[in-house]
């Protein structure tokens, strides 16, 4: 067994190959996961993604009955010559009422995949050794929560400029459970809530 907290993670991955499919403004395509935690997945695909662009996601795992839906931000891309890898964020759960946000969706399938809880709280999660081997030399270098939230609220910004209040909220939501004592993200947030329809 493997104690995630060895990979300096604050929730855990799990390696997994699900399908996925990517909507964006421009259109849908397919993808497939490399990894997936609680709050984001990384993802293989042919089509470049850009940093601060906002995707929905529908992940599906034959090891899970129900399929995932979720809003997310791409927050690190890297190419090579014949693929794209990025980096998600999930901002908010699209699912229908009744089916399970990223939380427990993520649950069902680490337990599918042999993974058991420990007593411990968040990011105790323990597995074997090859389910949880997700390499941190492909991560983007910093994974420092206040970053990630400084960097959500920018997007956030962007996008409250144009006058799109509804997703700047659904990020800013993101960017203060990251950084909840951050009174720039939390007044964002304040005028994204009062100004989305």
């Amino acid at each position: 067994m493997a104690d995630l907290a060895a990979q300096n993670r604050r929730f855990p991955r799990l390696r997994a190959r699900c399908r996925v499919q990517v909507r964006d403004g421009y259109g849908a395509w397919e993808a497939e996961t490399e990894d997936v935690g609680p709050r984001g997945c990384r993802i293989v695909t042919r089509r470049p993604q850009i940093v601060g662009a906002l995707v929905g996601l529908t992940v599906e795992s034959d090891s899970v009955r129900e399929k995932l839906e979720v809003t997310g931000e791409v927050v690190w891309t890297v190419r090579d010559d014949r693929l794209a890898r990025a980096g998600i964020s999930f901002a908010a759960s699209a699912s229908r009422p009744g089916a399970p946000g990223p939380g427990a969706w993520f649950a069902a399938l680490a337990a599918a995949a042999g993974a058991v809880e420990s007593v411990g709280g968040p990011g105790s999660l323990l597995a074997a050794p090859e389910a949880f081997d997700v390499p941190l030399d492909e991560a983007p270098a910093s994974g420092d929560p206040s970053e990630l939230a400084q960097r959500l609220a920018a997007r956030a910004g962007e996008l409250l400029g144009r006058g799109d209040a509804g997703p700047a909220a659904v990020i800013l939501r993101r960017a203060a459970a990251l950084a909840p004592g951050d009174q720039v993200v939390a007044a964002m947030l304040a005028q994204a809530t009062a100004a989305a329809p």
